[in-house]
């Protein structure tokens, strides 16, 4: 796997030592192909254009993570700094403040302010960065599920990424018309006693049941969804607290179908769904300026199975810009202050993870 001879790649794990990779001259499509493997990889408010891509002719490989590490070792700047800008607070508080009418109205119990952090990176810089985070990939903490996607240059535009490792599965189809999801919200730096505070937050409590209900209520359409027991869990340097949900369907869905129904979550959405948490996501983003940042990101098989993780905890590229974004859940109780808090340590997580 050399990126010199095939720079796209895309890649998503599959399981907790295995990837499943693909690299040459990445096509774009609005579908995936009927019978074929394709990577999904939109932009969060799924609605531009390509969301899939895949390699004609070109097999999907599974790839350890010590096969991994051979074909991507460290790289030699590895542990090079990355002067970063100050993350955009404005932006935050913007977002926080316009929802406060919302909660208090009662038209949403719970939204996700997103902000960012940028640094310059130069075309040459890109793909050297690039090959650093991939031999990071099977370092990567316990519970932490890695993606990415590397397009080359195209005309004046320099190399577009996205790498990422995280917590979250939005979905997951198994034998037997089976689907796992998981509800992750509420969010702690792992520090002594920030366990036992996270499982008694009552605040927390209430933005992660609003996740809860959400994928219960979504999932209902195919069968009858049961929420095991909620735990706190260990990501790397933050923890969180975790619901798994299964449901048997008896028809399996449509794995676009999953997609649309489940994104976004209120993880990185809004609770309940509809036109005024529409209207508020689209509203904080006008620009699209988040691009991949909380959006599905998987792989589809040609028998129409596969698994889509939530793409948070990643570093994004484009247009000589390097950015890493983050969110925090909202509900009535929250404070600006302590939001924001949030928002640091979990921007801190992904520079820590990824050593940028």
């Amino acid at each position: 796997m050399s990126l010199a001879a095939a720079p796209a790649l895309a890649f998503v794990q599959v399981d907790a030592r295995t990837l499943a990779c693909v690299e040459g001259p990445l096509a774009p499509a609005a579908a995936p192909p009927p019978d074929g493997t394709a990577f999904l990889a939109p932009q969060f408010a799924l609605d531009r254009a390509p969301q899939w891509w895949w390699v004609p002719r070109s097999p999907v490989r599974l790839v350890t993570l010590e096969e991994w590490s051979h074909r991507f070792p460290p790289h030699p700047n590895g542990g090079a700094g990355v002067p970063w800008e100050p993350p955009e607070q404005d932006r935050f508080r913007a977002a926080f403040e316009s929802l406060q009418p919302l909660l208090r109205s009662g038209q949403l119990a719970k939204g996700v302010p997103v902000t960012r952090m940028r640094a310059r990176a130069s075309a040459d810089e890109a793909e050297g960065l690039f090959r650093q985070l991939l031999a990071r990939v099977p370092t990567l903490p316990a519970g932490l599920m890695a993606y990415g996607l590397f397009l080359p240059a195209a005309g004046e535009r320099g190399p577009e990424f996205i790498v990422g490792a995280t917590p979250e599965l939005l979905f997951e189809t198994l034998p037997g018309h089976r689907i796992r999801t998981q509800a992750v919200a509420g969010t702690r730096p792992v520090a002594a006693g920030a366990e036992d505070a996270l499982a008694a937050s009552a605040k927390d409590a209430v933005e992660h049941r609003a996740v809860v209900d959400d994928l219960l209520a979504q999932a209902g359409r195919w069968g009858s969804p049961r929420a095991g027991a909620t735990s706190v869990r260990r990501f790397g340097g933050l923890m969180h607290l975790v619901t798994e949900i299964d449901v048997e369907a008896p028809v399996a869905p449509a794995f676009e179908e999953l997609v649309r129904a489940l994104h976004p979550t209120p993880a990185l959405g809004v609770a309940p769904r509809g036109a005024a948490g529409t209207a508020w996501l689209r509203s904080i983003d006008s620009a699209g300026d988040r691009r991949r940042f909380g959006a599905p990101f998987g792989i589809r098989w040609p028998s129409g199975e596969g698994r889509a993780v939530v793409a948070i905890r990643n570093v994004q590229c484009s247009n000589g810009s390097l950015e890493i974004w983050a969110g925090a859940g909202v509900v009535s109780a929250s404070e600006a202050g302590t939001e924001w808090r949030e928002i640091l340590d979990k921007m801190e997580a992904v520079r820590t993870l990824w050593r940028l």
